[in-house]
This record gives C-alpha cells, sequence and structure tokens, in this order.
C-alpha cells in the first residue's frame, strides 16, 4: 500500500522509529547518544535477519504469520491491541521501541492504516494531548519535505 520503505526491513526493525524518538528525547532535554543506545524491539523474525534482499524477505515472510496471531491472540484475550510504538519517559529519562498492549479504549488502540499517534501526558495534560494524522504515503512526504525547502529558505534569507 506504499506505506513502508521500499524494503520493510528498514521499518520492521524499529530503527525509524527509534532514530525519531532520539530527536524528541533530544529536543526535551535527554542525553541520548544514538538510537541503538536505547531498547528496540525488531518485528523481523530471528529466522529472516540474514535474509539477503526485501523480495526474499517479503517471500518468506508470510511463514511467520503465526507468531503475531499468537501475541494478537494474547492481547484479545485481555481486552487488549497490539500496538508498535515508541516512548519517551522524561522524568525516567528511559526511551524505547517495541510492542505495548493497550485497552481499547486507548487512543492508540484506534490507529488504522499509516496513521501516527504521539500521546503527550504531562503536568497540563494529565489526561493525555492527542495529536493524530497520516504517517506515510507520497503526500504527506511531499508535504513534509516542502516545510523542511521553507525552513531552509526562512534561514537563508
Amino acid at each position: 500500500m506504499g506505506y513502508t520503505e521500499p524494503d520493510p526491513r528498514d521499518d520492521l526493525n524499529g530503527l525509524d522509529v527509534a532514530r525519531k524518538l532520539t530527536i524528541l528525547a533530544r529536543l526535551v532535554g535527554l542525553e541520548i547518544e544514538s538510537p541503538t543506545s536505547f531498547p528496540v524491539q525488531s518485528l523481523i523474525p530471528k529466522e529472516l535477519e540474514r535474509v539477503q534482499s526485501g523480495d526474499e524477505f517479503l517471500q518468506k515472510l508470510p511463514e511467520f504469520d503465526a507468531q503475531m496471531e499468537k501475541t494478537k491472540a494474547a492481547a484479545e484475550k485481555e481486552g487488549k491491541v497490539v500496538r508498535f510504538v515508541g516512548s519517551i519517559d522524561v522524568a525516567k529519562k528511559e526511551v524505547k521501541v517495541g510492542l505495548e498492549k493497550f485497552d481499547r479504549s486507548h487512543p492508540i488502540a484506534a490507529l488504522k492504516g499509516s496513521d501516527n499517534i504521539i500521546s503527550f501526558t504531562t503536568n497540563r495534560y494529565s489526561s493525555p494531548l492527542i495529536v493524530q494524522g497520516a504517517g506515510a504515503g507520497g503526500d504527506v512526504t511531499a508535504m513534509g519535505v516542502t516545510g523542511d525547502l521553507l525552513k531552509v529558505l526562512e534561514r537563508l534569507s
């Protein structure tokens, strides 16, 4: 559907989320050395880590669907859903990326397609402040590039 990188392993290994969290964590004052300096859970099955090409990876991936279905079923028994998330806890100085379970009533549980969501909990927003919107696709990428170009032009003038 055009939501992942050309080689989906670049998304499934969790490092894309980790790079974004590294930037956000640094912006809020945490001393994060690199995207590999905190826990990052990869969704790539161990057996497929050494596959040579993205095409071969996609061809073999369905063999491992049962693993993810088992994880989803366990969450469903608890009345929850599983989502792949990154989180920053400023007070604890913790950053992590991985699968987490959420109650069905949680805003993250309602995510669909390529939507992204950011949930802020602060002294002011003890009930989370939610920002949600499209996170992938040609239009979103084009707008992001346009925004970056406008920032460059502003700084040059």
